[in-house]
């Protein structure tokens, strides 16, 4: 994801003076509101369905899943033990 943000830090001065040149600034700045909007589903998806996102990857490795699993699976029964 940090990745994704340098990416993004570094195209948006590119095109942002001609957004602002050709657009009037409600839409410029709209623009850029509805793209975060959009992407405000993305680590609620990532939370959700990340484990089955992981394990329709063909990159995955099975023991990586596994070790995933059995440290989300002990976290979870040490939070039930507390409560």
């Amino acid at each position: 994801m940090a990745c994704f943000r340098l990416i993004c830090a570094g195209i948006v001065p590119i095109f942002i003076l001609d957004m602002f040149g050709d657009l009037t600034g409600k839409w410029a700045l709209g623009t850029f509101g509805f793209i975060a909007i959009a992407m405000l589903s993305f680590p609620f998806v990532i939370f959700f369905r990340g484990e089955k996102l992981r394990m329709g990857s063909r990159y995955s490795q099975t023991e990586v899943d596994n070790t995933w699993s059995c440290t989300y699976e002990m976290a979870n029964r040490s939070h039930q033990m507390a409560v």
